[in-house]
């Protein structure tokens, strides 16, 4: 038989205890932190590809530039706007691209936050310098090389995992 609570009083023998709320707000936390961690790592992992696709089509536009003026360009702000879209000034983390030129050599450096690019394998045309807060990364190309030669080179990287 059911008994029926008077009026003024209330009935709590329903809903969850708190420790059963603290288990299920542990999984949830933790399920968060995982999903959250894996985010993190493919946003930075996108940054530091698309640093270097935009390293290695600035040096293109810059081996462009040679092939159409018979000169090479002075700094970036040269290939612009014909060569070089006006955006890819910075890269993701917002740092300046440099632009040098030497005997047809053509090297494009920028710096990334410390520990975004492992070290143990890199391309021929890859520098990477660890410096206190940053990696300094250069690519160097020659004015022949294409961007099939590129896309080889590039799945040689490994990323920060």
């Amino acid at each position: 038989m059911m008994r029926i609570p008077r009026l003024g009083q209330r009935h709590f023998n329903h809903g969850f205890t708190i420790s059963e709320m603290v288990v299920v707000l542990t999984i949830i936390s933790v399920l968060l932190t995982v999903v959250l961690k894996s985010v993190s790592t493919q946003v930075s992992d996108a940054k530091v590809k698309r640093t270097f696709r935009e390293m290695i089509f600035i040096a293109q536009a810059a081996v462009r530039f040679y092939q159409e003026q018979g000169s090479w360009p002075v700094d970036i702000n040269d290939l612009k706007p014909d060569f070089l879209n006006t955006n890819v000034e910075k890269n993701p983390y917002q740092v300046s691209y440099e632009l040098v030129i030497d005997q047809g050599v053509v090297k494009v450096l920028t710096e990334v936050p410390k520990g975004q690019i492992k070290n143990e394998i890199c391309a021929p045309m890859v520098e990477v310098e660890e410096k206190a807060q940053t990696q300094k990364i250069s690519i160097t190309i020659r004015e022949n090389l294409d961007a099939t030669d590129w896309l080889a080179y590039e799945k040689k990287y490994t990323y920060k995992s």
